[in-house]
């Protein structure tokens, strides 16, 4: 599939943008993405190594990543949708790609990568056990979540202290 919106896709009601279709990820060509009235889905369904995504994500929209491929983010994204990383890996491409507004899940054997650009989100949710936070950039970085889970905190407590009970 391939969209061109030079302006921009607006996005509405329960309005869905496909990026694939569990395989090729197709293009897409627009300054950026608005989700307005309602919870429109923004959807990576593709198997592509690496896809990168430009457009900026902003309003409220919810962003999943469905497939086994890929996605870097580019823009700068600032959408309150919760964005659900199902499967394969979301990378940042650059220090405001993850949104400092939304709330991500992750899911077992799906990656958030940092890919060396600190970003801030809104919180951090493990699914279903067993997603990986990582940076395969050459720089360090920091995620840095406003908000963590009650059994997030409690995992990374006993992990970092050794205990799991105040």
């Amino acid at each position: 599939m391939n969209v061109t919106g030079p302006s921009g896709i607006l996005m509405e009601g329960s309005a869905a943008l496909n990026i694939g279709n569990g395989t090729g990820a197709g293009t897409v060509t627009a300054a950026g993405i608005l989700g307005q009235a309602g919870t429109p889905t923004l959807n990576f369904d593709h198997t592509d190594a690496a896809y990168a995504f430009a457009p900026g994500i902003a309003g409220t929209v919810a962003v999943n990543h469905l497939g086994s491929g890929t996605t870097t983010l580019t823009g700068t994204d600032t959408y309150s949708g919760a964005t659900t990383i199902g499967h394969g890996t979301l990378q940042a491409g650059s220090t405001g790609a993850f949104s400092l507004n939304s709330a991500y899940l992750l899911s077992s054997g799906a990656t958030l990568d940092l890919r060396g650009n600190s970003n801030t989100i809104g919180s951090l949710a493990d699914g279903t056990g067993g997603g990986t936070v990582t940076n395969s950039g050459a720089a360090g970085a920091t995620l840095t979540p406003v908000m963590m889970t009650a059994a997030r905190l409690l995992a990374e407590r006993s992990r970092t202290t050794g205990c799991d009970r105040g």
